[in-house]
């Protein structure tokens, strides 16, 4: 191993006299690959902990958020979070994260705003808007490459959260041709997309703002 992958941590003498060696890695050996894992290990007895004392928190990779019955204990939760992760030697980065008091019923969660008030998930203005754009210069014509296609249906379709199953439905006929075209070509093989699909499409562009804001899920759907 080189030195500078490892630090040396100590060392304790076994029955025979033999010094014994501990070391540590100080570097993903591995590359980022394992990082998720890592990260959720090392979170783990936090998370065991924070939820003995009543945190209700749910971290995914690098973002978490918490939820409370009221305000006040909402802050309270949350000052006990900084300090615990504080504690543990983790960085958060401030610029990205609340500050103690900003609670509120509605915050914004990996691309989506969680409303507690109206009970609905929709997707932010800004991020609305880039999508609207983007599907706005696509629909200005029908010829795309199957990579093309491919883009702007995952897109759209990673909102179905906000919008709700009827995106699936709408991108379904540009999704069943574009896999079609790749099994029969590639992926960067430029196609004409059926007036259908077009059709479609378009009734997805100009239904956005309407479908934005989709119930939250109860435990029975």
């Amino acid at each position: 191993l080189h030195p500078d992958l490892y630090k040396y941590v100590g060392f304790c003498l076994d029955f025979d006299g033999m010094a014994e060696e501990f070391f540590f890695f100080v570097v993903l050996v591995f590359g980022l690959s394992p990082a998720g894992q890592v990260l959720g290990r090392i979170l783990k007895p936090l998370l065991s902990f924070l939820a003995q004392e009543g945190v209700w928190l749910l971290v995914y990779i690098d973002d978490g958020r918490g939820a409370a019955s009221t305000k006040e204990k909402a802050d309270a939760d949350y000052a006990l979070v900084l300090c615990m992760f504080d504690a543990a030697g983790l960085s958060i980065s401030v610029k990205k994260s609340d500050v103690i008091g900003d609670s509120a019923r509605a915050k914004e969660y990996l691309g989506f705003v969680i409303d507690t008030e109206s009970m609905r998930v929709s997707v932010p203005e800004h991020k609305l808007i880039r999508v609207c754009a983007s599907l706005d210069a696509f629909l200005l014509s029908s010829r795309h490459s199957c990579r093309e296609v491919a883009s702007i249906v995952g897109r759209l379709n990673s909102l179905e959260t906000a919008l709700g199953t009827e995106v699936f439905v709408g991108t379904r006929m540009a999704t069943i041709e574009t896999i079609s075209m790749v099994e029969q070509r590639r992926w960067d093989w430029v196609f004409v997309l059926s007036d259908d699909a077009m059709i479609a499409l378009k009734e997805v562009r100009n239904s956005l703002v309407v479908w934005n804001g989709h119930p939250l899920r109860s435990l029975h759907t």
